[in-house]
């Protein structure tokens, strides 16, 4: 794989990864292959992605619909999730901050769900399109609904989670990125006990 050109072996890497670790020795031989093409290796290394997605989605299609679900099905609980937890803020049993906290539960839970159930081979995916859905649903349906720009939020004086836009960032990533540890060390301890 050495005499490779460089998009030719990320490729055959995109390919490995998408494959996962039970593919290994199909990625093996692919890389041969694409070695022994010669000229044509770019396009042997394509077509090595594709057979990789194809492969991928035959195993692991329910899996994938399911992580592809659990966003939508996470931003649409918070339409029912909000009026509890408004709720219990007016009644004065949790404050703004444990409000704006509390609101993120659907999506941490989803986050854990995501981190638990993607396997071994596009876990970064699965996760890096839950967090789109979280950050970007919102601000397009609110642009939308309210006919104002999405970037709204981004502004210096916007509030996330009732802080201050960099402290509000910072306390939302920390949540959803414990919501993934957290995920990934039920799946960890679920593998160790089967």
């Amino acid at each position: 794989m050495s005499g490779l050109n460089p998009l030719t072996r990320t490729l055959l890497r995109l390919a490995n990864w998408i494959a996962g670790e039970p593919q290994a020795n199909w990625s093996a031989a692919m890389a041969a292959e694409t070695d022994a093409a010669g000229s044509h290796g770019l396009s042997w290394a394509l077509g090595c992605v594709g057979a990789a997605l194809r492969m991928r989605l035959a195993t692991d299609w329910k899996r994938i619909a399911l992580l592809l679900a659990f966003p939508i099905v996470a931003y649409a609980s918070i339409g029912l999730w909000i009026y509890p937890v408004t709720w219990a803020m007016r009644a004065d049993w949790i404050g703004p901050m444990g409000w704006a906290v509390a609101l993120q539960i659907p999506y941490m839970i989803m986050m854990a769900l995501v981190a638990r159930f993607s396997g071994n081979g596009l876990p970064v995916l699965f996760i890096a399109y839950a967090a789109a859905v979280i950050l970007l649903l919102p601000g397009i349906v609110f642009a939308v609904l309210f006919d104002k720009s999405p970037f709204l939020f981004l502004q210096p004086e916007a509030n996330w989670l009732n802080l201050p836009r960099n402290q509000g960032m910072a306390l939302l990533a920390a949540l959803l990125a414990g919501s993934v540890v957290a995920g990934r060390l039920l799946r960890r301890m679920n593998l160790r006990t089967a």
